[in-house]
């Protein structure tokens, strides 16, 4: 198990349980991270008023960073490791994720400057709250899903993603490569949500034979390609092709 020594995570670790979950006043911690993220979504910057307010957004550039690398330590994000310090179970129960995550659409769809800005730890946090590790240091699991969010959170997790296919540019590493593994992980889910197992022997008599498609040896699941990219940094897509091929056929 790696050890988090660094100073920066021990911080993420203090705050996370002092401020969110050993706080009694959890729900007043919620009520001001939805008012600094309704703040953040007024301040309408469209594609048109991008130019007036450059110079603007340069010049409190340092002091906006400054901020967001304090709201990523109450995430629970250490931005000297680049990664969570915090279980995904564990975020997904705090009051600071939860009440970030409930305005996120509404950030990226009326303030470009600042979506653009929190992009990245936006995907990065989108892609590890599904996830079914059981502390931060764990080894990555190729089992995401969905399902390991409430009902809110599934919907502000996918309204999140439609706006940044939407509204973001996705073609530039490493943006693509996290966009990528989302919709893997969307389309994982639905393939739990579908699956029978075949009847057991001792039920079968209880419950009609369920139609179990053959299995294609041949085909990759999502599980597969949300494992790391092979030693080119590229991901494959021969099997992708084969399938569409057949698909076709």
């Amino acid at each position: 198990m790696r050890e988090f020594t660094d100073e920066e995570s021990n911080l993420c670790l203090l705050l996370n349980r002092v401020v969110d979950m050993q706080n009694p006043e959890r729900h007043t911690v919620s009520l001001v991270v939805s008012l600094f993220v309704h703040f953040l979504a007024s301040k309408r910057c469209g594609p048109a008023d991008n130019a007036k307010k450059l110079s603007v957004s340069r010049a409190k550039g340092t002091s906006s960073n400054v901020l967001l690398r304090h709201f990523n330590t109450l995430l629970g994000y250490s931005n000297s490791e680049k990664c969570f310090t915090i279980p995904p179970a564990r975020l997904r129960r705090a009051a600071v994720c939860n009440a970030f995550l409930h305005g996120l659409p509404g950030v990226l769809d009326s303030n470009l400057l600042i979506g653009n800005q929190l992009l990245s730890i936006v995907l990065q946090l989108l892609l590890y709250l599904p996830s079914p590790q059981k502390f931060a240091s764990d080894a990555p699991s190729a089992d995401y899903s969905l399902r390991l969010l409430s009902t809110q959170q599934r919907h502000n997790w996918l309204h999140s993603i439609i706006i940044i296919l939407y509204k973001y540019r996705c073609d530039a590493a490493p943006t693509n490569d996290a966009i990528r593994k989302q919709m893997l992980i969307v389309v994982q889910t639905l393939e739990q949500q579908c699956h029978r197992c075949p009847p057991t022997s001792q039920n079968q008599e209880q419950q009609p034979p369920v139609a179990i498609a053959p299995e294609n040896k041949e085909r990759r699941s999502a599980t597969c390609l949300l494992e790391a990219p092979g030693p080119d940094g590229q991901w494959s897509s021969s099997t992708e092709d084969s399938e569409i091929g057949n698909d076709s056929g």
